[in-house]
C-alpha cells in the first residue's frame, strides 16, 4: 500500500498477506480471494484479488479503480480466502486517506 493515500487515486494497489501464526500461509490452492475495503461511512468495496506472487508466499492484491477511494478518513481492509481446508479471513486492518482538492 502507498505511504500516502488521497481521494480520487486510482491505480493504488493494497496488498494483503495471509498469515498462519507467525508464518504466511500458502494460499497458492485458493479457489476465491477477496480484498475488502471499509469506508469510514461503514460502506464496503469488494474486489477480487490476484496473487502478488505465486500465492505461495500468502501475498494478494487488488488495485483501486475509479470511484473506489472517494472520502476522507480512517478505512479498513480485511481479505478473505477459500482454500480446500476452509474460509478464513485475516484481521483488519486500517488505514488513512488525505483529503484532495481536485475532487
Amino acid at each position: 500500500m502507498s505511504d500516502e493515500i488521497h481521494v480520487g487515486d486510482v491505480g493504488t494497489v493494497f496488498e494483503v498477506t495471509v498469515m498462519d501464526g507467525e508464518k504466511p500461509l500458502d494460499i497458492s490452492s485458493s479457489t476465491e480471494r477477496k480484498i475488502f475495503l471499509r469506508r469510514p461511512v461503514d460502506t464496503v468495496v469488494s474486489r477480487d484479488a490476484v496473487f502478488t506472487n505465486d500465492g505461495i508466499d500468502g501475498k494478494m492484491e487488488i488495485a483501486s479503480e475509479s470511484g473506489d477511494i472517494d472520502i476522507a478518513g480512517v478505512w479498513s481492509i480485511q481479505a478473505k480466502i477459500i482454500i480446500p481446508e476452509g474460509t478464513f479471513y485475516t484481521d483488519i486492518d486500517q488505514f488513512v486517506v488525505e483529503a484532495s482538492l481536485a475532487v
